[in-house]
């Protein structure tokens, strides 16, 4: 199809209790705690079990404390009493606490540092993942859970590897295409680690008691009683004995009642969108004591090679090209952007290879925002041919590493030479077209005819060869026409399609 961008072709086949205030009289601070205050938290809001050092100067003398943040927010200080301390900087709680020792003193001076973060707990879980608790340093974000789970499955994967019992995920491998598997085939046990492998992770604040539901079971109020119904009744009666949160196997129903309930808050978040899509404050949500993070098993997936970071990515309905390229990160250098290959079932489970042209989304993004991709396709971005391909009457035909300078003579003398059979004043060199933004117009074909050339003729010289060439020797007795010559080759004529049938 003249000018399209894509062609098909066949193919075969941590609950912590509440942490008490601390409180010491004014003696030197080395003495008092042994640690040093922390550094670049100027910015952190604090909360529960936060620990203190407040350094108070009447003009005089100067005092220090030590203060940790109770369950309700506030700290205990001499002559103030109680002072309302959560959702404070430590610089506001400074000159909150200068307003109040002002009663006391005539010009008092004070300084708020952290010694120590507070901690508070999160419940994760998901079909893929045992579900525990996660203790977090106070202001964590979801990107520091992530990051504290991937740390631990990468640390248990490498610990499998050295026993030698690791089950390898299937993941694509550098850039070369790789045959789809059959409809059915199982999969590696997927990881956090794989990038984009979960892409809607759901965080449910308020609404239910943490504790059952960290212990497998879910409260039987109104809001949620035919999710729980839903969940019993999909375990096994030995499964419901045990009433772990491993025997429940589906726990979207209980997900959607929270959704739906006035007193829980749900927040479904793309954890790529955290960094890859700048949206750090608005993604990237900052949790709190008692959340539960629900990690579910992807429904569709693809898979991307040759980009900057390979992988699998769930497919999140509705996404196109674009999206998951986005995502994925820069081309390979260098890549056929004019080859883009897109794997894809059809509806009778047979795979089509999808050729698509990227060079006009350079300019034009809705080129590729227009193709929407669908479950388990599998995108392979290609680097540019670099073998000349000579097929037909010689005697080792195959690929050869392109060479500047080289004829065909000297390709030829590469695959062995020609058999007795060669119809050497009809040699053809087949080149794929050089028009980037219209890649599928029809192979430019010229033809040499080397009896013509060892006579020594004027007008007849050897071809200067460019990557990607085939070089193709009819055998004896025909005068073949372009058409017939790429019937004969057994091929599309573009230098990708050559490659795929030569491995």
């Amino acid at each position: 199809m003249r000018g399209s961008i894509v062609r098909a072709l066949p193919l075969a086949g941590g609950v912590l209790s509440s942490l008490l205030l601390v409180l010491t009289a004014p003696v030197p601070l080395a003495a008092q705690t042994g640690r040093t205050p922390l550094l670049n938290v100027s910015d952190h809001q604090l909360e529960q079990g936060d620990l203190l050092l407040v350094q108070l100067f009447d003009g005089e003398e100067q005092f220090e404390y030590t203060a940790q943040v109770d369950s309700a927010g506030e700290v205990m200080l001499p002559l103030v009493g109680m002072t309302t301390a959560r959702g404070l900087r430590p610089r506001e709680l400074a000159e909150q606490l200068t307003a109040d020792f002002s009663r006391f003193y005539v010009h008092p001076s004070i300084a708020v540092q952290l010694l120590s973060l507070g901690q508070f707990d999160v419940f994760v879980f998901g079909p893929d993942f045992p579900g525990r608790i996660y203790s977090l340093n106070n202001g964590s974000r979801l990107s520091d859970l992530l990051e504290q789970l991937i740390g631990e499955e990468e640390t248990k994967l490498a610990s499998q590897a050295q026993q030698g019992g690791m089950s390898q995920p299937t993941q694509p491998s550098g850039a070369k295409e790789q045959a789809l598997p059959p409809v059915g085939t199982e999969h590696g046990k997927p990881t956090l680690s794989q990038r984009g492998r979960y892409r809607q992770i759901s965080v449910i604040r308020g609404g239910f008691d943490f504790a059952l539901v960290a212990s497998g079971g879910a409260q039987s109020d109104n809001s949620s009683s035919g999710a729980v119904e839903a969940l019993i009744t999909s375990s096994t009666p030995a499964q419901r004995r045990t009433g772990s949160l491993a025997s429940f196997t589906n726990w979207r129903p209980w997900i959607e009642a929270r959704k739906s309930d006035p007193n829980s808050k749900v927040w479904v978040i793309d954890p790529l969108r955290i960094t890859l899509e700048g949206e750090l404050s608005s993604t990237n949500l900052q949790l709190q004591d008692k959340d539960v993070a629900y990690i579910p098993s992807p429904e569709q997936f693809v898979d991307v090679t040759g980009v900057a970071l390979e992988g699998r990515y769930e497919l999140l309905g509705g996404e196109t090209l674009g999206d998951v390229l986005r995502l994925a990160g820069s081309v390979d250098y260098p890549s056929d952007l004019s080859n883009a290959v897109v794997q894809r079932y059809d509806n009778r489970g047979r795979v089509q290879r999808i050729i698509v042209n990227l060079y006009p989304a350079l300019d034009d993004l809705t080129v590729i925002e227009r193709f929407e991709l669908e479950n388990r396709d599998r995108i392979s971005i290609v680097k540019l041919e670099s073998r000349i391909f000579v097929l037909g009457e010689v005697n080792s035909a195959g690929a050869f590493p392109f060479e500047e300078d080289s004829t065909v003579l000297d390709y030829i003398a590469l695959a062995g030479g020609d058999t007795p059979d060669a119809h050497l004043a009809w040699i053809a060199i087949i080149r794929q077209s050089r028009d980037r933004l219209h890649p599928y117009e029809g192979a430019e074909v010229t033809q040499v005819n080397f009896k013509e050339i060892h006579k020594g003729l004027p007008y007849c010289e050897d071809v200067n060869l460019q990557p990607g060439d085939v070089i193709y020797v009819p055998p004896k007795g025909y005068e073949f026409k372009p058409t017939e010559i790429l019937q004969a080759a057994g091929t599309a004529m573009t230098a990708y399609s050559i490659t795929r049938k030569l491995k």
